[in-house]
Formats: C-alpha cells, sequence, structure tokens
C-alpha cells in the first residue's frame, strides 16, 4: 500500500536555510528539544547554565571543546526532569550545574528609536522611551536582570559626588549645564526649513538658558527641562507633519538629539536633589556581608553543584576580602560578583535562583561595597565629549561613569544609568529577514524514486515509488522570541505488491503527508520543538493472485477467500501505513533540522563567538520578535567598558526581503579590542595574527601589499573609523613606519574614504579618490612613498563586499536588487528589494560638502 520515505540525498535538504540564517544572526550556545505540549515546553526549554568559560567548571578538563550534541535527545525519555531538593525547594540537578555557554539575555529598556517605512529614505520615526513589549499573554517569563534589593530592606540614599569645580564652591554649586555645540548646528540647520525656525529658535533659547543657570541645583532648572521636554513632543509633530522625506529625518534626528538629553537631564535634575555628602560604608556592613555568605553557603551545601556555585560567586574570595579592608579589593570583587550575578549568560532558572533569598539579600549587601560616588558634572561633561567626538576615551568615560552608576542602591540613581544604558549602549547591530526570502533560499527537491520494502501488518510489501517534496518555514508572532516553523510537505506515489500467505495483491497508491517543527530562539539559545505530522493515503487494488489460481473450483473458492481477508484489513492496514509514514516523516525531520543545528552552531562558535568572547566583547541580543512577515533582531556587539549606538538608524524600505543596519560602534569596539596601541609588527605578520584570532589561519596580506614593512600603532585610536556624510572614513595613527634600514617616518595620520558602490545584489564599499596623509614632518617625497605603500594596502582594487557571496550569487534572489545603501550618522544601511527601476538611494557627499542623495 503506502511506504515510509526511506533515507535519501532529498533529506539534507530538510536543515532549511531559515534555521542556519538564524544561527548566524544570533549567539545560540545551546538548544533544547522540547516535548509537544508549548505550555510546559516553556518553562522547561531552557538548560539551567552557567558560563564554563569564565568560571572554574567543576568538570576536571575546563578546556574541553563544547559538545553541542550533547543538549539534543531525541528521545522524550531524555527531556524529562527529575526534580531533586535544591536550595529553597526550588533547584534541580540541572538548576546548580555547570554547563554550556548560553547567549546574553538582557531585554533592552528602549526600543530603536525608528521602524520601518515606505519611501526610499533615511527618515526616522521618533521613540525615545518606547519600552520593550511584554512577553506573550500565557508565556510564563522571568525578570532579566532583577532588582537583587529584598522587599524588607530600606534603601539608603547614594554618595552624590561634586566635581572639583563644584567642590571649590560648596556648599552651592556654580557651574554650568553643558551648552551642546553638536545639537546646536542640527538646530541651525533645521531652522532653516519653513515652519521650522520658531520650533528651532525655541530650543536653542531654552538650552543656552538652561546653560546660564547658577548650578545643577537652581530652581529654575526643572521649568527648562520642563519646556524642552514639551519641545519634543513639538518636534515629532513637526516630522508628522512634514512631506519632504529628507527635511522630516533633519527634523526627527534633530529632535531625538534634544530627546536623550532632555530624559537624562530630567534624571540627573531628580538625582542632585538627593544628599550630597558622601555615604562611608557602616561599620556592621561586614558583619552582614559574612552572615548572609553564611546563608548562601548552607543553602548550597549538599547540593550536586553546590562547589562549582561557590566558585562562581567567588565566596573564598569575598571572605578573605572581608578581613583585608581594602576598600578598592572589596569595590571591586564585589561589582565582578554583581556582574556573574546578573550575568546576560546565564539561563532563567538560574536568574530565577539568584533573584531569591538568600542570594538576593548578599547582592543587596555587596552593593554598598561596589556603590560609587556619582559624579553629575563629570557625567554631563562626557555626553557632550562624546556627543562632540566620539573618540575612544570620551567613550571609555562615560562607560565607566555609566558603571559606576549600576550598583548604586538609590533608585534615582538606578534610573540615571538604565536610561544611559537605553541611549548611549544601545544596540549597534539590526537585522530583518523577511519569510519570502527564507523559501526564495529553500532549494527545489527533486521527484526521487525509491524501493519499497516492508512490513505492514504483518505483511511484506514491496515495490517502487516516487516522492515528491516541498519545504516551507512560516513565521509565528511574537514579541520577544523568534517563532520558525518548518513544514515539510509532500507526495507520495507507490506501485507496491503485498504477499500473505498464499496470495499477493497488487496496489496503486497516493499517499499524502505534513510534518511541522517549530524552532524558538530566545536570547539565552535556541529551543527546538519535537517534528509532527499526519498522513493520509488513497490505495486501490489493480489486481491479485493465489497459489491455487489455475485449480479448478480451489482456485475460485482461495481467490474469494483472499479478497475477503484483503477487504477486512484494508482500513487497519491503511491507518497503519499512514501511521508508519507521519512516524519516519516526523523522525527523518527532526534528526535533519538537529544535524543542521550542530553543524551551524559549531561553525558559528567557532568563526564568531569564540573570537569575540576572546576580545573581551559581549555579542548580546538587546530584542527578538517576529511579525507575520519578518524576523527582527537587535543586538549589541561592546565590551562592558564600551559603548553601542546612540544615534537613530537609517530606516529600511518597508518591501525589503532583508535589510541591516551596522553602527560604527560595533566596528570600533572590536579593532579597539584588538589592542594595536603601541603595537609594533610586520604587515603581513599582522595579516596573519587578526586571521588567527577570528579563525581563519589562511589570511595572508594581499600579493601586492609590499614586503618587509614593519609598522608601529600610535598609542590612542590607532585605527578608528567613522560612518558619515555618505562615507565610511578609515584613519589609521602610526607612530613609526619603515621599509628597510633606510626608509622610516614617524608620527603621521593615514585617511582613506569609501563610498557605497551597489550593483543588482553587491553592496560594496570602494575607496574614493586618494589616500590622504597627515604629519608634521612629511616632506612632499614622504607622501609618494607612503602613498605608494597605503594605496597598495588600502586599495582600490578590493571593496569590501557588505552582502554574503550566498545571497549574491543565489539564483531564486536574481529578481531582487539593493533598494538601500546609506551612510550616514553612525550607520551603515542596506536592503535588498524587488527590482522597480527605482534608483538606489544612499547618501553621498557632493564637493560643497552637502549631503545630498544621488
Amino acid at each position: 500500500m503506502t511506504k515510509a520515505l526511506s533515507n535519501t540525498p532529498l533529506w539534507p535538504y530538510i536543515g532549511v536555510v531559515c534555521c542556519l540564517l538564524i544561527l548566524t544572526l544570533l549567539s545560540p550556545r545551546s538548544w533544547d528539544n522540547v516535548e509537544e505540549d508549548p505550555v510546559a515546553a516553556v518553562e522547561s526549554q531552557s538548560q539551567a547554565t552557567i558560563t564554563a568559560r569564565e568560571i572554574a567548571s567543576p568538570t576536571p578538563d575546563d578546556s574541553a571543546p563544547y559538545q553541542a550534541s550533547a543538549r539534543i535527545a531525541l528521545n522524550a525519555e531524555n527531556q524529562k526532569h527529575e526534580a531533586t531538593n535544591g536550595v529553597g525547594g526550588q533547584a534541580t540537578n540541572e538548576l546548580l550545574s555547570l554547563a554550556e555557554f548560553q547567549t546574553a539575555r538582557r531585554v533592552a529598556n528602549i526600543s530603536p528609536p525608528v521602524a520601518e517605512r515606505v519611501e526610499f529614505d533615511p527618515s526616522l520615526d521618533h521613540a525615545p522611551s518606547l519600552p520593550s513589549p511584554d512577553p506573550s499573554p500565557g508565556i510564563p517569563r522571568i525578570e532579566i536582570a532583577p532588582r537583587l534589593t529584598p522587599p524588607t530592606a530600606v534603601t539608603e540614599s547614594v554618595a552624590i559626588a561634586v566635581s572639583r569645580k563644584e567642590a571649590e564652591t560648596s556648599p552651592h554649586i556654580s557651574t554650568f549645564w553643558p551648552l551642546p555645540q553638536n545639537l546646536l548646528m542640527r538646530l541651525d540647520q533645521v531652522a532653516r526649513y519653513d515652519g521650522c525656525r520658531e520650533w528651532a529658535d525655541r530650543v536653542r533659547f531654552t538650552l543656552k538658558q538652561l546653560h546660564r543657570t547658577e548650578s545643577l541645583h537652581a530652581s529654575e532648572v526643572t521649568e527648562f527641562i520642563d519646556i524642552l521636554e514639551v519641545a519634543v513632543q513639538e518636534g515629532t509633530a513637526l516630522a508628522k507633519n512634514e512631506k519632504r522625506a529628507q527635511t522630516r529625518s533633519e527634523i526627527l534626528r534633530a529632535n531625538y538629539s534634544v530627546a536623550r538629553r532632555v530624559e537624562i537631564w530630567k534624571q540627573i535634575r531628580e538625582v542632585v536633589q538627593g544628599q550630597t555628602v558622601p555615604v562611608a560604608l557602616r561599620s556592621d556592613d561586614d558583619v552582614q556581608l559574612l552572615r548572609r555568605a553564611d546563608a548562601v553557603e548552607s543553602a548550597l551545601k549538599g547540593t550536586v553543584q553546590g562547589e562549582a556555585w561557590r566558585n562562581y560567586l567567588l565566596l573564598t574570595q569575598l571572605r578573605e576580602a572581608v578581613g583585608t579592608h581594602n576598600a578598592r579589593t572589596q569595590h571591586r570583587l564585589a561589582r565582578q560578583i554583581l556582574s556573574r550575578m546578573e550575568s546576560e549568560s546565564l539561563a532563567p532558572q538560574q536568574l530565577e535562583l539568584l533573584q531569591s533569598s538568600p542570594f538576593s539579600d548578599l547582592a543587596y549587601v555587596l552593593k554598598r561595597w561596589a556603590d560609587e560616588p556619582v559624579d553629575c558634572m563629570a557625567l554631563l561633561d562626557d555626553i557632550e565629549a562624546y556627543e562632540e567626538s566620539r573618540r575612544v576615551d570620551a567613550a571609555q568615560s562615560l562607560a565607566r561613569l555609566y558603571q559606576n552608576s549600576r550598583w548604586s542602591t538609590n533608585p534615582e540613581v538606578e534610573e540615571l544609568s538604565r536610561l544611559l544604558n537605553s541611549h548611549y549602549r544601545n544596540a549597534n547591530i539590526r537585522v530583518a529577514i523577511a519569510s519570502d526570502l527564507l523559501n526564495r533560499m529553500i532549494p527545489e527537491i527533486d521527484p526521487t524514486d525509491e524501493d519499497v520494502d516492508e512490513y505492514i501488518q504483518g505483511t511484506r510489501v514491496y515495490g517502487v515509488s516516487r516522492v515528491h517534496t516541498k519545504l516551507r518555514a512560516t513565521l509565528v508572532p511574537d514579541s520577544v522570541r523568534w517563532r520558525v516553523g518548518v513544514e515539510a510537505s509532500g507526495e507520495v506515489t507507490s506501485s507496491t505488491a503485498a504477499s500473505a500467505g498464499p496470495a499477493t495483491f497488487y496496489n496503486q497508491a497516493l499517499s499524502r503527508y505534513l510534518a511541522r517543527k517549530l524552532l524558538i530562539v530566545e536570547r539565552n539559545g535556541v529551543s527546538v520543538w519535537r517534528a509532527e505530522a499526519e498522513a493520509d493515503s488513497e490505495a486501490g487494488l489493480t489486481g491479485f493472485q493465489t497459489d491455487f489460481d489455475r485449480v479448478p473450483i480451489l482456485g475460485r473458492l482461495a481467490r474469494s477467500i483472499a479478497l475477503d481477508q484483503h477487504d477486512s484489513r484494508f482500513h487497519s492496514a491503511r491507518r497503519e501505513a499512514e501511521e508508519m509514514l507521519a512516524e519516519r516523516v516526523s523522525k527523518r525531520l527532526d534528526e535533519e533540522v538537529h544535524s543542521r543545528l550542530e553543524k551551524a552552531e559549531k561553525e558559528f562558535d567557532e568563526k564568531l563567538w569564540s573570537p569575540m568572547k576572546s576580545l573581551g566583547l559581549n555579542p548580546a541580543a538587546l530584542d527578538l520578535h517576529t511579525s507575520k512577515t519578518r524576523l527582527i533582531g537587535r543586538y549589541r556587539l561592546a565590551g562592558d567598558h564600551q559603548l553601542g549606538a546612540h544615534t537613530p538608524r537609517p530606516q529600511a524600505p518597508s518591501d525589503s526581503l532583508l535589510s541591516a543596519q551596522l553602527h560604527e560602534s560595533a566596528l570600533n569596539n572590536i579593532i579597539e579590542q584588538l589592542h594595536l596601541d603601541g603595537k609594533e609588527s610586520d604587515l603581513h605578520d599582522l595579516y596573519r595574527e587578526i586571521g588567527a584570532i577570528f579563525a581563519h589561519p589562511e589570511l595572508e596580506a594581499p600579493d601586492d601589499v609590499p614586503e618587509g614593512v614593519t609598522i608601529r600603532f600610535a598609542d590612542s585610536e590607532p585605527i578608528r573609523v567613522r560612518f558619515e556624510q555618505g562615507r565610511v572614513i578609515v584613519t589609521l595613527r602610526i607612530a613609526e613606519l619603515s621599509r628597510g634600514w633606510r626608509h622610516k617616518w614617524k608620527n603621521f595620520a593615514v585617511r582613506a574614504y569609501y563610498v557605497p558602490d551597489p550593483t543588482q545584489l553587491d553592496a560594496n564599499l570602494v575607496r574614493e579618490g586618494s589616500i590622504e596623509l597627515d604629519g608634521e614632518h612629511i616632506t612632499s617625497l614622504d607622501r609618494v612613498a607612503l602613498s605608494g605603500v597605503f594605496s597598495k594596502t588600502l586599495s582600490r582594487n578590493r571593496p569590501f563586499n557588505l552582502i554574503n557571496k550566498r545571497i549574491a550569487q543565489s539564483e531564486s534572489l536574481q529578481d531582487l536588487q539593493v533598494t538601500q545603501f546609506v551612510v550616514t550618522e553612525g550607520w551603515i544601511g542596506v536592503a535588498l528589494g524587488p527590482q522597480y527601476g527605482a534608483t538606489v538611494h544612499r547618501m553621498a557627499v557632493r564637493p560643497d560638502g552637502d549631503t545630498s542623495s544621488r
């Protein structure tokens, strides 16, 4: 009758492109195989793990390679979690276990200030304070990055430090609120547009009045900030009514510059209302800390992974630090422990454990050790310094002030820290993938012919069949995660024979099947549901024969009996055949998807995740959500001492099948962590070293890069990238460059400009113009020699391609084109969409320096 699918070459296609795309855009450190019950599955889908690469592992060999397959169980029995007595009656063996790395899982507090749009321009929607969407109804969620203050604890006011200038005139702080020059320039630009002058003049006047106030405490400060807050709402209305796309973009960008300052200034105003005299640690803090550390030790005693948790929480070092009375050591250790307790790599169950008593009690006392006075004037100055220059030192100083305020016991300072994180450590990578693109990338599967040889109802069935299979990816809307359904549907036409005793029956059958598998991508990994399948069949008897057909009378009797038995067992045999087909289809779908996930995860780990972690960067998924038509993800690539994006990103056209935006901070953060400051190296060796860091040992310097060139980078900002005014500006600061013993140049800068150059499915950045050289002692002859070196190192013939070759060369995407390629306000935006004969939108710089479209 029917048959189950056999192991044929068509099934490797089951590991659909959507799975690979998911894994190349997120850092899934683990995945779980989940039972069919969605609610129960969500509760148990995330195994409790702790970052094994950052802490001592309970296993003898903490350098053992990561084994992805250990987290996948195809048998339902392997998915059942047996509870054991644990901490507070909540823990399980898995809850206290140390396993593989998991992805960052922090909820973004502020959504991106822009969204999808229809026009081909970089206009923006302003929503600087929009919170992340709530979890889906009915899905149990655990608060991420919890406040660790016990409910009964009384929060004390934090020490608010005064800057040096403030201290000189204490108790009256006679220093000014900053006057943001960068913002004033934006307002001058906006004031030239019809209907905007009055708004721009009012904002400019209010900023200057605020700057003239006598102190941060001046009574009129609140009034001026309130005026600016109203102006933000008016600016949003102005932009909404503006019909010209470029003008609307300028208004929104200026308005968002006002908005992010107003939110932070308003909170600083709340903070300075508090205590301005530093608060020393209480004498009983050490006693309280030891008492709460003892409570944690008692809770962990006798648990399976108690020792691993003690190591992770640094309890031994904590006890030693209590006796030293070294405030600096205590301060550093407290922050390290608190960072681990709120790590983005923890699974939800672990976060839930650490926010419960006695762990949260310990965290509260640790905050007093970690607490540090907040210098509000320095914060205001650092914000404007970074807005103006975007230099590394300004970014590090602002990030340091964020870290100082992060562990405050004062709710107002804690809110200030949240705003700094939201506005200046925002996502610096954003990707949107349309379901249409996923399905286009899934290859067409040719029909395959297969042999049939199986037993149904104890009867051998054999013959041939032809299998037609179609794969499809569907998106299930979700506000806090990616939900992708993988569907395999098809038909099996078969011609078979079934031998039962002396009778053989010949059948023609048509069977249809549909298998579904759900993949859920969250901030801490990928969860995989077991595949479900169903099948139905239509079979017809085309003939039969018996061993007695040639025997008179007996032959007719044998045929009659055989036919009656066939008819009586027909429906049960068909049901069994359908069940066998559904079971094998679902099993094959499970196996193939899991094998593809393993392969993709391993490649991602080797090529991206491990290099980023080794550089001290923390790839974090700040926001994931699924619409009916798109997967959208926002990520931050930054260390604790670094910033993320702070400006609105360009919007992609609404009909884009693929869009991506990259902020310059992501690239600069990677470059900074290469620690090239003051580094001296042969140019060819430098290529190899960088290739080794990113698991590309084959990386070599291009053939035209001269041999024997030694470079020593400057001690500050050796390489810096800026995305602005339609160009990518690459600046190299070099302390010394030598070629042999006769040629040596010192203290100069090299600058190269790259501009968008899109073709149909390629988005290339190509070098424009000549190499620029700056240096006090660089002669004309020096310029000629150095231009020869860097014209080859930064060759015009080696463009940077921003679109994956697999996408650009895919036959199924040849009716698409690059519909957006912009470089503006610190962002690169690229989008692929339908070919409508429209001009690709990109920002370019004319000779007069104005930004325009071409």
